[in-house]
C-alpha cells in the first residue's frame, strides 16, 4: 500500500470503527505522506448510512436526465409534483 502512495495523484481514505492495536496509526506514521491520507476513525464514521448521508458527495444528474424528465412531464407520463417531492425528500 505504501508503494501506491508514491504516485502523487493517489489519495488513500481509511474508514474504520476503531484502531485497536494502533495498526492504522502505525501505517500512517510509516507512510510519511500525510497529505495523501485521510483517516475517518471512530464509530460515527464506521456506520455506512452516516457516511453516505453526511460525507460522500451526492450523485450529479446530467443534462440528459433533466431533458428526459421534462419530456416525460410534457407527455403526461410523469407529473411535476412527483419529481418535486423526490427533490424535497433529499433535503
Amino acid at each position: 500500500m505504501i508503494d501506491l502512495l508514491t504516485i502523487p495523484s493517489t489519495h488513500l481514505v481509511v474508514i474504520a470503527f476503531d484502531d485497536i492495536g494502533d495498526r492504522i496509526k502505525r501505517f500512517y506514521s510509516k507512510a510519511k505522506r500525510p497529505v495523501q491520507i485521510t483517516l475517518l476513525l471512530g464509530e460515527h464514521f464506521g456506520h455506512l448510512k452516516t457516511l453516505v448521508n453526511n460525507y460522500l458527495p451526492k450523485p450529479a444528474i446530467d443534462r440528459t436526465t433533466y431533458k428526459m424528465a421534462d419530456l416525460l412531464k410534457t407527455r403526461g407520463i410523469v407529473s411535476p409534483s412527483v419529481n418535486q417531492n423526490k427533490d424535497n425528500k433529499d433535503e
